[in-house]
């Protein structure tokens, strides 16, 4: 077969394609073949955004989404998930390869490790194939090996393409052409209708395409599914051969090292070996961010509901040309409701990923709508990370504007409270706001008679429900109110505040009951990694302190002392100080000099806290905090929403985001043992760095959860429902009730306490989201009206169930 590039003959080109998650595995990959390929080009294709265009190595990176155009790649990242995603652009890198002039290219997977040059492949291109695969396996398979058996190579299809080696031949490029149209739409992995993501379509690739070698050698691709036919054997020095020493492996795939250790009971000493390469940059973090998936026009993240939707939604309209992330066809698919089963597209597809709780749900739970559902989800569900609450939440709004208020502002527009996310020094609680907002916005000075309506001033937000008036302070960064003047001269039936430290101060200086806990919404910050010269072969600890705020009880030196303790005698660590808004007093002199002497501590001064913070917080693996800082809780709950984790004692304010789940707590009083227990938690980190890694998934669940402005914004909703239903439309100020027996019998009958006593659901929210109510409320326990129209949505239902392949 001739070349294409035929003067560019001998140069060759190595790659991989992988997300954030993977990169680094990925490096250890390009560690592994650098040693046996110095003259290859090596390329790393991240499915993600950053700034980084060569890494350790010399390995060049290249975004996709400078080799894809806008739509495409929107598309792409609606219609696949994670593993279908990445495979689906293999054949644009190959192109991109190719037409910068590379002879030949070779796909390795971040999971492969090559311990040799891989000579027989060489050989092969040299004479001119257009390129080489190699199979799953070369003899049967037993079932109950860590695998099914045969049966799996039926699914998944002949072809392990982990690996896969191509020259730049006219048929390569006809074969590519192909390929790529196929995996456009057709990448998933769908074992009903016979594809497993790229893999499947290759096996047609010796039929319709000439040129293609494949190499039967159990020297290459060595893995899990097919190790049980060979004895394995070390030199105990990094070298693997089958059988004897004259047969030295090429490259193993270690794939589901971590996951799944009984599949590599053959291949014990070969995977102890990798965990060990894998284990030196184990503190290596890099600067890319894997791509949000957002609804644009109306800020509504996507989550794999939505994906399986989108799948459906072209099916079903065969539209292949609209950008789903900005044009308006599949969100209008999206806030639909199923014309066979009215209900919601969004909860049908909810029931037919998981078909298991469909029948306990509708038997014990309520109508299949979804305030019913939302509830249900909220207080406990674990919908394994496929659903997103918020999203959930921002569909029903949505699709149901009758829930809406009017927004009432002098100098906000739209497209601020759309954006959810608020201005410099606007009321934290706008984000959450923004979701009970679907009017058009309307300037303060036009006169309204709507009872819905939202009014945000300089010192408060006001919400109006017919009789009932919800305000919301603004705090200043101390958390204390200016000017509570307007809380005293004006009745509200309930004041809405962050935490249960302020409510009591509010409750004690105005003298009132009718203060309840309402959390500030976490809005995931958005950013661009900046290089930050860190290095990347330590573990980065993060100290943040910002002087403009209330410093509190704690000695703020108790961090770098719990580090200095853990860390005598290692050096292999780096303590990041990121001090903003200086004051220059006695204790910034005396926490500056602190760090400066510390040899194993970087300090950062800024005279605000910039975007560079959230690129220290990127590379670093845990944020440290054992003084109480007033506002540590909104910033703390930020880091957990990035997956970062929280060492920090228990006396800082804002219990509701942070609990031992998703944090490090030390619940010691005094300073001593504070930070000895910290000291102790550091180190623990260090020999175990995985640990971080089930907080980290928990600490992003829970706080999109609970606190995303969305599921705030529910939480609003529902509360003020209930006080409006309730038939109480005041609460007294006790300053008034004392002159008043009348209004003091009021009070009492209608407190919040007694209120909370008499009403469903009414229960503070504060705990709610705690989880300190273990019962299920007697809302959720409400019967379906009809149990006929129940069993007759149920059956439509389970005609058609299916849990899709990779949901994680």
């Amino acid at each position: 077969m001739p070349f294409v590039n035929d003067k560019f003959s001998k140069k060759q080109a190595i790659f991989t394609v992988s997300d954030a998650n993977y990169a680094v595995m990925a490096l250890t990959m390009f560690d592994s073949v650098s040693e046996h390929y110095p003259e290859s080009d090596l390329f790393l294709f991240i499915v993600g955004k950053g700034n980084i265009d060569k890494i350790d190595n010399g390995v060049n990176v290249i975004y996709i989404h400078d080799i894809l155009d806008d739509t495409d790649l929107s598309q792409r990242v609606s219609y696949y998930l994670q593993v279908e995603l990445a495979t689906s652009f293999r054949p644009q890198c190959f192109e991109h390869l190719f037409s910068c002039n590379y002879d030949s290219a070779i796909y390795l997977d971040p999971d492969l490790y090559v311990f040799r040059r891989m000579n027989e492949v060489d050989e092969l291109l040299d004479k001119g194939v257009s390129g080489v695969l190699t199979p799953h396996a070369l003899k049967t398979i037993r079932s109950n090996i860590a695998v099914e058996g045969d049966e799996t190579f039926l699914k998944c299809g002949i072809f392990n393409l982990g690996f896969l080696a191509l020259n730049c031949t006219s048929e390569t490029l006809r074969m590519l052409s192909w390929w790529k149209d196929k995996l456009k739409w057709q990448c998933v992995a769908d074992s009903r209708i016979g594809l497993f993501v790229d893999q499947k379509w290759l096996d047609l690739l010796p039929t319709y395409f000439e040129g293609f070698e494949i190499l039967k050698s159990p020297l290459y691709n060595l893995a899990p599914w097919n190790s049980e036919h060979y004895s394995v054997i070390s030199d105990l020095h990094g070298k693997f051969y089958i059988d004897n020493l004259d047969n030295q492996i090429a490259f193993i795939h270690f794939s589901g090292v971590k996951r799944a250790s009984n599949h590599f009971s053959y291949l014990k000493e070969a995977r102890n070996f990798y965990l060990k390469e894998l284990k030196k940059k184990e503190f290596m973090k890099i600067g890319f961010v894997n791509y949000q998936v957002t609804f644009k026009p109306k800020n509504i993240n996507f989550d794999k509901i939505c994906i399986f939707l989108y799948k459906d939604y072209v099916k079903l309209k065969k539209d292949t040309t609209s950008n789903p992330l900005v044009d308006f066809g599949f969100y209008n698919y999206l806030i639909s409701n199923d014309s066979e089963t009215k209900l919601p597209v969004y909860i049908r597809k909810l029931f037919d990923v998981f078909p298991d709780i469909l029948i306990g749900y509708v038997k014990s739970n309520g109508d299949l709508d979804f305030d019913s559902v939302i509830k249900w989800m909220k207080n406990g569900f674990n919908y394994d990370g496929v659903v997103n609450l918020g999203t959930m939440i921002d569909i029903r709004n949505a699709s149901d504007k009758s829930i809406g208020f009017e927004f009432s502002h002098s100098e906000m527009c739209e497209e601020n409270i759309v954006s959810n996310k608020p201005l410099e020094d606007e009321n934290l609680y706008l984000p959450a706001i923004s979701s009970l907002v679907y009017k058009k916005v309307k300037h303060s000075n036009d006169k309204s008679t709507e009872e819905n309506k939202i009014t945000l001033g300089p010192d408060r937000i006001e919400i109006q429900k017919g009789n009932v008036t919800i305000c919301l302070p603004k705090f200043n960064d101390d958390y204390c109110i200016d000017d509570m003047s307007f809380l005293k001269n004006k009745k509200y039936t309930e004041i809405w505040v962050p935490n249960i430290n302020i409510s009591k101060k509010i409750k004690t200086y105005i003298g009132v009951e009718n203060v309840a806990i309402m959390p500030y919404p976490i809005t995931t910050p958005t950013y661009e990694v900046e290089e930050v010269n860190l290095p990347k072969d330590k573990l980065i600890v993060l100290m943040s302190h910002d002087f403009s705020k209330d410093f509190e009880s704690q000695n703020p030196m108790a961090s770098i002392n719990a580090f200095k303790q853990a860390f005598i005698d290692n050096d292999n660590v780096l303590l990041v100080c990121y001090l903003s808004n200086p004051d220059y007093s006695e204790c910034y002199e005396r926490l500056v000099s602190a760090i400066s002497f510390e040899p194993k501590a970087k300090l950062i001064v800024k005279e605000s806290t910039d975007v560079t913070y959230y690129s220290y917080l990127h590379y670093a693996h845990c944020l440290i905090s054992l003084h109480r800082n007033s506002f540590s809780g909104h910033r703390f709950a930020e880091a957990l929403s990035l997956g970062k984790n929280l060492i920090i004692s228990s006396n800082n304010d804002n219990y509701e985001y942070i609990n031992s789940d998703n944090s490090f707590l030390i619940k010691n009083l005094s300073d001593e043992l504070v930070i000895r227990d910290a000291a102790e938690i550091l180190k623990y980190i260090y020999f175990d760095e995985d640990v971080l890694s089930s907080k980290n998934t928990n600490a992003v669940r829970f706080i999109q959860k609970h606190f995303s402005p969305s599921t705030v914004g529910f939480m609003m909703n529902l509360r003020i429902n209930e006080l409006s239903n309730s038939g109480i439309n005041i609460f007294s100020r006790l300053g008034s009730a004392q002159h008043n027996q009348t209004s003091i019998s009021v009070r009492v009958n209608s407190s919040l306490r007694s209120f909370i006593k008499k009403i469903p659901y009414a229960i503070r929210i504060f705990r709610k989201i705690k989880g300190l109510d273990k019962k299920p409320t007697t809302d959720v326990t409400k019967k379906i009206k009809s149990i006929d129209k129940s069993e007759v949505i149920m059956n439509i239902l389970l005609k058609n169930v299916h849990r899709p392949e990779y949901l994680e």
